[in-house]
């Protein structure tokens, strides 16, 4: 069922009408639901997180951030950036960079306890590519 609606959304993305930004990153949210594969004990997929500052302004928004518990007690957090932009290098660049400063607040503080794992959503032509870390 979530393969279906992957594969209408992907229709909807290369199609680029007015909703293909929402529609690719709702086909990124389904996939979060499916990585990291294997034994999970416990996953959690959040869309659009929203990192606030003290005084209540947004510091960062992350298109999808999916946290997982593998075993006992290994956790990985999946950063998800999500962009339909033709000129793909500019909004990477600029995707990744605040992916970075998410991994680096949590590295400070559970670096040998939390693996975190950058992933990108990008179109390509007819063809939607996923970059996963």
């Amino acid at each position: 069922m979530v393969e279906e609606a992957q594969k209408l959304l992907a229709q909807q993305v290369v199609a680029a009408g007015p909703t293909a930004e929402a529609d690719l990153e709702t086909y990124a949210f389904l996939e979060a639901l499916n990585h990291p594969r294997g034994s999970v004990s416990f996953r959690i997929a959040l869309p659009n997180l929203k990192l606030i500052k003290d005084d209540g302004s947004v510091e960062n928004e992350y298109d999808v951030v999916s946290v997982a518990l593998k075993g006992d007690k290994e956790v990985e957090v999946w950063v998800w950036g999500v962009t339909t932009a033709v000129d793909l290098g500019p909004k990477r660049t600029t995707d990744l960079g605040k992916i970075q400063k998410l991994k680096d607040l949590l590295g400070g503080r559970w670096e040998d306890d939390v693996r975190v794992a950058t992933c990108y959503v990008h179109l390509e032509g007819n063809d939607i590519c996923l970059e996963l870390d």
